[in-house]
C-alpha cells in the first residue's frame, strides 16, 4: 500500500538558517514598526479626544448663548407685563375715565418702543387702542377673546400669547394679556402688544457671528424674530 503524504514546500537547511539569522537592521526595523503602531493608535486617540473636547466646548458655548438670549427675552416680556400690571391698577381706568387713561397709556410708548396698549370690556368690545388716533371710533372692532385672554380673566394672572395676526395692525404680533380687576373680579382685559421687530433688534444687539441663524420661537414653533433673516 502506498502512503499519501501532503505536499509541502521543500526548504533547504541553508534557507532555515537564513530565517533564523536576522540581521541587526531587520531587528531594528521590526522594533520601529512595533513602536510605531501604538504611537499611531495613541495619536488617533488623542486627536479624537481633542475633537470631542472641541465639540463639548462648542456645545457649552451654545448653551451659554441660549441661556443669555433667554434671559434677555424674559426680561423684555417681564417689562411688558409690569407695564400692563401698572396700567391695570390705574384709578382712571377703574373709574371709567378712558380719555385720562389713554393719556397715561400713551406714555408707555417711549418706554416700550413699538408697543401699544389695547383695552377690551367683558363684552369683547375694544374701548382703548393707543395705536389708533384719539377719538377714532372703536365700536364694532371687538372680537372673541383668544385662549390666552380667556385664561387671564379666569386666573387673574397675566398670560403671554403666541404669534398672531393683528386684525388692525395687519401684521404678526404677540401680546401680554393682563386682567383688570376691581373688587377681585374682572372689569376689563388689557393688552400690551409685543412687537416682533423690537425682538429682532434685541437679537442684533447681541452681535452674534454673521453665519449664525438665531431665532426666538413661540410655543407652537413659529418664529417671533430671527437673525440675520427675518420674515
Amino acid at each position: 500500500m502506498r502512503t499519501i503524504r501532503p505536499l509541502v514546500p521543500w526548504r533547504s537547511s541553508s534557507a532555515r538558517t537564513e530565517r533564523r539569522s536576522l540581521s541587526v537592521g531587520d531587528y531594528l526595523a521590526a522594533l520601529a514598526l512595533a513602536v510605531a503602531i501604538p504611537l499611531v493608535a495613541l495619536a488617533f486617540y488623542v486627536s479624537q479626544r481633542v475633537a470631542d473636547s472641541e465639540r463639548e466646548a462648542a456645545r457649552a458655548g451654545h448653551m451659554t448663548t441660549t441661556r443669555s438670549l433667554a434671559a434677555v427675552v424674559d426680561r423684555e416680556i417681564e417689562k411688558h407685563i409690569a407695564v400692563g400690571w401698572t396700567l391695570a391698577h390705574s384709578p382712571a381706568l377703574l373709574a371709567g375715565d378712558l380719555a385720562a387713561f389713554r393719556r397715561e397709556a400713551m406714555q408707555t410708548h417711549a418706554y416700550l418702543p413699538g408697543s401699544w396698549v389695547v383695552v377690551f370690556d367683558l363684552n369683547h368690545e375694544m374701548i382703548v387702542n393707543t395705536r389708533l388716533p384719539a377719538g377714532e371710533l372703536l365700536a364694532g372692532r371687538g372680537r372673541p377673546f383668544r385662549e390666552e385672554e380667556t385664561r387671564a380673566l379666569a386666573t387673574g394672572t397675566p398670560q403671554v400669547s403666541d404669534i398672531v395676526l393683528g386684525r388692525l395692525a395687519r401684521r404678526f404680533v404677540a401680546f401680554a394679556a393682563v386682567p383688570v380687576l376691581q373688587d377681585g373680579k374682572p372689569r376689563f382685559l388689557l393688552q400690551v402688544v409685543l412687537d416682533p421687530e423690537h425682538f429682532r433688534k434685541l437679537l442684533l444687539d447681541q452681535e452674534y457671528p454673521r453665519d449664525w441663524l438665531v431665532g426666538i420661537v413661540d410655543r407652537k414653533g413659529n418664529f417671533v424674530a430671527r437673525s440675520p433673516a427675518h420674515s
